[in-house]
């Protein structure tokens, strides 16, 4: 025996899966999340840089969370584009 039950066959790699589909959500994806990260930095930085006693240190915190989160946004996008370009 095989492992499997009468009348079933293993699932084909390729089968369920739209490349349009995957293409699409990859891309939205990546340029979502480093859409929202960039604004977050931006955003973020300006409110905490006017409103905290210490705007300069509180400010610094917002710029290195935008920058981290952009540079994964952006890993993800270049992954995605990775790909779709190799995918046949």
């Amino acid at each position: 025996m095989s492992g499997t039950a009468p009348g079933e066959r293993p699932v084909e790699r390729s089968e369920g899966v739209s490349a349009k589909g995957e293409r699409f959500w990859g891309i939205f994806g990546g340029a979502l999340g480093a859409l929202s990260s960039a604004l977050i930095a931006v955003y973020v930085e300006i409110v905490k840089s006017r409103t905290s006693r210490f705007p300069r240190t509180d400010a610094s915190g917002a710029t290195l969370l935008g920058t981290i989160l952009m540079a994964i946004g952006g890993l993800l996008l270049f992954t995605g584009l990775v790909a779709i370009t190799s995918a046949r």
